[in-house]
């Protein structure tokens, strides 16, 4: 009878034990137990698409093989040797390891790291500057345009960084002179500025309007490098009445 109820109390204290038990907050210590990530740089990263951050990973000196690969995962860029915005990475016998992460778009990245299906949000966040442009070029989608306000063209800018990576949300001033050197014409809603978007190209609309010009019209597109200095590029188009 005596070893009938000391099983019953042993019974009741472990149904206690497992009512009071939160797995939320398990998860949480053991994450933070297993894990420390550490991103290796306070100062903005170039999204220049070659540029990386570095993000050190150290897992408990006692964890087993099974508890030494980390799966990163982020919302911009792309891991180095990862499947595009996640990667895996294994411990080495220090219980050490790192991944690079790059970006060609700007802004801040974050960082998750999951262990044993155990997830932690990684302290801190790498940012995206963005890659100034160091070349640009100019094209417009037509020969000719017609001295009509129904006559319209598209003329695109193209901005590159030094890496040959796209230059994104650069602003863009457009201009178009007549033979007399003379400002021809309007660009729509009167707005002669654009920003690049992800393909590093700014994309304006123009008309000549209604004048009694005709010949060669010179476009230039001009943007501001990291210095703040100026570069253009030009091209042509023939206005005909």
């Amino acid at each position: 009878m005596k070893n009938h109820f000391c099983l019953f109390q042993l019974l009741v204290a472990m149904f206690a034990v497992v009512g009071c038990f939160k797995e939320d907050a398990y998860e949480n210590v053991t994450a933070q137990e297993l894990l420390t990530v550490k991103i290796d740089t306070l100062n903005p990263v170039q999204a220049n698409g070659h540029a990386s951050a570095v993000i050190t990973v150290s897992v408990k000196k006692d964890a087993i093989r099974s508890r030494r690969t980390i799966l990163l995962k982020t919302n911009l860029g792309e891991f180095i040797g990862g499947k595009g915005d996640s990667v895996l990475i294994t411990a080495n016998d220090s219980f050490v390891s790192e991944a690079r992460l790059k970006s060609s778009i700007p802004g801040e990245a974050t960082i998750i790291a999951e262990i044993a299906g155990l997830k932690k949000m990684v302290p801190g966040r790498i940012e995206f500057a963005r890659a100034y442009p160091e070349e640009i070029t100019v094209n417009v989608d037509s020969f000719s345009i017609v001295n009509s306000f129904k006559s319209e063209s598209i003329i695109t800018a193209s901005l590159v960084s030094g890496n040959g990576v796209c230059s994104i949300g650069q602003a863009v001033s457009f201009s178009v002179t007549g033979p007399e050197g003379h400002g021809i014409g309007a660009f729509l809603n009167g707005v002669s500025i654009a920003e690049t978007d992800v393909n590093g190209k700014a994309k304006i609309r123009y008309s000549a309007g209604n004048t009694n010009i005709a010949g060669r019209l010179k476009i230039t597109a001009e943007t501001k490098k990291a210095d703040n200095s100026t570069i253009s590029a030009n091209t042509y188009i023939y206005l005909t009445n």
